[in-house]
């Protein structure tokens, strides 16, 4: 009679998440392939004695090369940048490295220590969220990257994966990802999960929803469905959900039930259609007269309709209506009427250009979100026992309402107070989503006490009830940043990001934009045209026949005021100068300096961070000198900006909050300074993955393995051997 294996129950071995699987054989270590991936590049960070005998080393380094330099003998194939560069970080490392040892044990540390604030009631929490007695343990230092731990197995010796299957009801986990114990607030929403019931998450900034959402997964039954906010949210949760779980995009759905077809015909990622091209499709042979007097051009008028599909695509609508024209500056007095005539005059081309997009036969290119709303339109069922929305604050009507219609047990979670895509269309489904019951999480593990203070201003200002509580474990500064110490500078515009890269390249730093130049190139582009006296088909100037014509109407016009770092650039630098500067910028994950406009940063997070000071504060008013009122799409986008720092914070563009929440403005505080740690992790990019040795970061390589960027040295990209 063949011998029946009993499953065993077994640890993961892969820190990052170290939960209990069924293992097929004794020999199991990890719960999933990718965390056996996972574990292969864990690194650790080096000793005291190992940093200390680095710094002597490169030190000695320094002196010898200034010595040679001085003695008139350079080397042949010096970066004389790159070395003066790490000269001059080595020495500052080493002689901060020997104060500190000199130093008695009551000296002051290296950091300084940021002084304690008298924090209003109103801005603190008033019970601990954490109820356990031991805090979290401390994330491990990102910057350092030595030796795997082990080597990973040969292709034949590595365990079969176990199959997944739906877990039963059980015990929540001791310990959830990362070893932390989880909170009593996740312990309710697990039990409410578990339990079937509607669920509405309020998770605040850096709060752990994601392992939230693991923890709820792991004890709960049937099929369940993850819809992302995006691809790479939904590739991050496919490597760490239970196996019952499907990880997916809307987008991903809706191109496998309707969208495959337009990829075959070639209408899908198919090449671009000039507007004069489009405009002949959609029947458009004459300019359209507004009631300025001025005339809307043909390709621009397709433009225009072509939007109108765009929004309508983003809503809950069945049909499509002259509301979803998107808000064109259009010169004169009465703006208002004169959108609405141009809406009306523009809805039959709109309804025309969607007949052709949802017709087999039709000619015009067919976008990604056309095949979203297309099989929404459908009342399609996710045929999942339950579902689980992130980011709800975010999600366009189509997709809130689509998952509302779901007969599956639905859980939605995401934060209210970060709602800021409401520009392209996204709406706060969170705030009236139908739910049995509606949770927090407001203990971050991003962040100290120090930011969360800074970001309670900001709820505080949205009239919210909710108070994060900073993370014991983890000091955060709130104080100035000089540029050597800066890691990113968020900014409010476009036009103030290429600015700061600007200032970036001037100083010698190396600044990556995040989401790429495009969108400021071409808008340099079109005021290029305006001023050589073309007209331009950039949705933001369209209206206008000359560059003096914007320049007017950022002066007059108070809702010209988002347009007016752009102006000062251009007349500043002049557009080409613009144009040419967003070719300097690198890619964000090689930069030394990563620049990124406040939407784009939302969802990531850098260990010091600066605010750009084109964050405005309200006008007061003129005649009483009363404070103004802080718009609340401004203030849910400062709380987003405010809460992307791990460990300093210099908040000098929204310093201005401290009187419109009674809060003691902030006295004078020493400028933060890197550890002997920072000034090391910026000689070096990390660890070669092929021969082990440390890379220079003038020198190194990297190339993306899956999300991962991985670091080879020179001579291994030349001997072939970086794989």
């Amino acid at each position: 009679m063949p011998t029946v294996k009993t499953p065993v129950m077994a640890l993961c071995q892969n820190p990052k998440c170290a939960e209990q699987f069924t293992a097929k054989t004794r020999r199991a270590k990890y719960c999933s392939q990718a965390c056996r991936q996972a574990a292969y590049t864990v690194r650790q960070g080096p000793t005291d004695d190992e940093l200390a005998r680095e710094m002597a080393h490169l030190a000695d380094r320094a002196l010898g090369l200034i010595g040679r330099l001085a003695a008139g003998q350079p080397p042949a194939d010096i970066d004389y940048m790159g070395a003066a560069k790490a000269a001059r970080t080595a020495v500052e490392a080493l002689t901060a490295w020997a104060d500190a040892v000199r130093a008695p044990a009551t000296a002051a540390p290296l950091v300084p220590t940021m002084p304690e604030p008298a924090i209003p009631p109103a801005l603190c929490v008033t019970e601990p969220a954490l109820t356990q007695p031991e805090p979290p343990t401390p994330p491990e230092l990102p910057s350092w990257e030595t030796e795997s731990l082990e080597e990973p197995p040969p292709p034949e010796e590595r365990e079969p994966e176990p199959e997944a299957s739906a877990p039963s009801r059980r015990t929540v986990p001791q310990r959830r990802s990362g070893g932390q114990i989880p909170t009593a607030e996740q312990e309710a929403i697990v039990d409410a999960c578990s339990a079937g019931q509607a669920v509405v998450i309020e998770a605040g900034a850096g709060t752990g929803k994601t392992s939230t959402l693991k923890l709820a997964a792991a004890v709960m039954r049937g099929r369940g469905l993850y819809v992302a906010f995006n691809r790479a949210i939904a590739s991050d949760a496919a490597a760490s959900f239970p196996g019952h779980v499907t990880c997916r995009t809307a987008h991903s759905l809706a191109f496998a039930a309707v969208g495959r077809a337009y990829k075959r015909d070639g209408r899908l990622d198919g090449p671009r259609q000039r507007a004069e091209d489009i405009a002949q499709l959609l029947g458009i042979r004459e300019p359209l007269a507004l009631t300025s007097g001025g005339v809307l051009p043909c390709a621009q008028a397709a433009r225009l309709a072509l939007g109108m599909v765009k929004k309508f695509t983003f809503s809950a609508d069945d049909v499509l209506g002259t509301h979803h024209l998107a808000k064109v500056h259009l010169p004169g007095e009465n703006e208002k009427a004169a959108q609405a005539e141009l809406a009306a005059a523009l809805l039959p081309y709109a309804r025309r250009a969607w007949e052709d997009i949802t017709s087999p036969s039709g000619r015009l290119k067919v976008e990604h979100d056309h095949y979203l709303k297309i099989w929404a339109l459908t009342r399609p069922s996710l045929h999942a026992d339950f579902v689980y929305l992130d980011e709800a604050q975010d999600s366009n009507p189509v997709v809130a309402r689509l998952v509302q219609e779901q007969s599956a047990q639905v859980i939605v979670v995401g934060d209210s107070h970060q709602a800021i895509y409401g520009w392209r269309g996204a709406i706060d489904a969170l705030a009236n989503w139908p739910a049995q019951r509606r949770l927090r999480l407001t203990q971050s593990w991003r962040f100290g006490r120090m930011v969360a203070y800074e970001a309670n201003k900001w709820l505080s200002v949205l009239r919210s009830d909710l108070r994060l509580t900073g993370n014991p474990a983890l000091d955060t500064a709130v104080a100035p940043l000089q540029l050597p110490d800066v890691d990113a500078v968020l900014c409010r515009t476009n036009a103030e990001a290429v600015r700061q890269g600007m200032e970036a390249l001037t100083a010698g730093r190396r600044p990556g934009l995040v989401g790429g130049t495009k969108d400021i190139a071409t808008m340099a582009q079109a005021a290029l045209d305006l001023q050589n006296g073309k007209r331009t088909e950039h949705p933001e100037l369209l209206a206008f026949e000359d560059w003096d014509q914007v320049k007017d109407y950022v002066q007059h016009d108070d809702a010209g005021a988002d347009l007016a770092v752009f102006v000062r650039l251009v007349d500043s630098y002049g557009a080409q100068a613009l144009i040419s500067t967003t070719k300097q910028f690198v890619d964000p994950d090689t930069a030394d300096l990563v620049i990124s406009t406040a939407h784009r940063a939302k969802g990531r997070e850098w260990r010091h961070v600066r605010i750009a000071d084109d964050f405005r504060e309200p006008k007061r008013d003129p005649k009483t000198g009363a404070q103004g009122t802080i718009p609340r799409d401004e203030a849910m986008l400062a709380y987003v900006t405010v809460t992307r720092a791990r460990t300093c914070l210099d908040r000098r563009g929204l310093a201005w909050i401290d009187p419109y929440v009674d809060s003691p403005p902030q006295g004078p505080v020493a400028p933060f300074r890197r550890t002997t740690i920072d000034m090391l992790k910026n000689l070096y990019l990390g660890t070669c993955r092929s021969c082990g040795t440390r890379v220079p970061a003038n020198t190194g390589h990297v190339r993306k393995d899956g999300r991962s960027w991985i670091t080879y040295c020179r001579p291994c990209v030349t001997a072939g051997s970086a794989s």
